[in-house]
């Protein structure tokens, strides 16, 4: 397992160790977790690689958000 406290630390780590799973928290200090996950499915990767978001925000913004 390995652990990033920023998005594009995040991002850096997924494309060293290809990981089999991303784990993102939506608040993160420079990149949200919604464009993490924007820019990991953006990638031409042919491997499929499933991303769980997760958040403690209620508010329905964040709900709704694509």
């Amino acid at each position: 397992m390995e652990l990033a406290a920023l998005g594009l630390e995040a991002l850096q780590k997924i494309n060293e160790l290809h990981p089999d799973l991303v784990l993102l928290d939506v608040v993160l200090p420079d990149l949200d977790g919604l464009e993490i996950c924007r820019q990991i499915k953006s990638n031409e990767a042919p491997t499929f690689l499933p991303v769980v978001i997760l958040t403690v925000r209620d508010d329905i913004e964040n709900r709704m958000r694509d």
